[in-house]
């Protein structure tokens, strides 16, 4: 076991003995065993709550100057601690007198100030010289391309990146894109929110056989789509091949 962790349990035990024998917001001087305990137990939480707070900043201050590892960090996510830490804090301090959840308060405010200078990239080595304004603005207009990517992929069908790739090459297996069929592989691109490359109608740049083709749809099913999807694209491609107007 490492002198850190030593150190740290024996701050818990001598920190649970002492406070517990003055627990705040008690009425009687001499207090019971079960709110010794409790002294115990408050005192204990708080002491891991550092603990938590410096096991969580450690692993990722290491990797803080990695503009991957701060582009991964939610900065409203990490804003939003101040906003739910101060009024805590305040409440804790002026109204409730509650200096263990004052403490806490204090832990969480600490660690929303690494998290905000970690996500904005202060301390990544090609931001040097740019204000945090300006880090923070990038940060905000990132977080707000990337917001609805968790709701995407839990609504797009199971394989869906494969489905557009399986229309692309439907389409062009006659050697001839048409307009129609563009317009069918951007409306399932947009809806699923899924990059495609620029179509253009006409002769395509790859030509699909039908092999490719074969190999693909196996691929996608491979996969295990769910039933109603897999019969979906069924009806997609009767749709391609009424776009086209040609049955290849």
């Amino acid at each position: 076991m490492s002198r850190l962790y030593k150190i740290l349990i024996l701050v818990v035990l001598l920190s649970s003995i002492v406070l517990a024998h003055d627990l705040p917001g008690s009425q009687d001087t001499k207090l019971t065993l079960f709110e010794k305990f409790i002294g115990v137990l408050v005192s204990s939480a708080l002491i891991f709550s550092l603990i938590k707070g410096y096991l969580t900043v450690n692993k990722i201050w290491k990797r803080r100057k990695n503009e991957e590892v701060a582009n991964s960090i939610s900065i409203v996510a990490a804003m939003l601690g101040f906003a739910v830490g101060l009024p805590f804090l305040l409440n804790s301090i002026i109204i409730t007198e509650d200096y263990f959840s004052a403490a806490k308060s204090v832990i969480a405010l600490f660690l929303a100030v690494i998290f905000t200078l970690i996500g904005t990239g202060y301390f990544v080595d090609k931001n040097r010289g740019a204000s945090f304004i300006t880090l923070l603005g990038r940060a905000l207009q990132l977080e707000g391309k990337e917001s609805g990517d968790l709701i995407n992929d839990m609504l797009r069908p199971k394989g869906a990146r494969k489905i557009i790739d399986i229309l692309h090459k439907l389409a062009a297996i006659d050697d001839d894109i048409a307009q129609e069929e563009i317009d069918l592989i951007n409306q399932f691109s947009e809806k699923w929110d899924i990059e495609v490359p620029d179509i253009k109608p006409g002769k395509p740049e790859e030509v699909t056989n039908l092999v490719q083709l074969k190999g693909l749809v196996q691929s996608y099913l491979d996969e295990g789509p769910d039933t109603d999807v897999a019969e979906g694209l069924v009806d997609l491609i009767n749709l391609m091949a009424e776009a086209d107007d040609e049955v290849t």
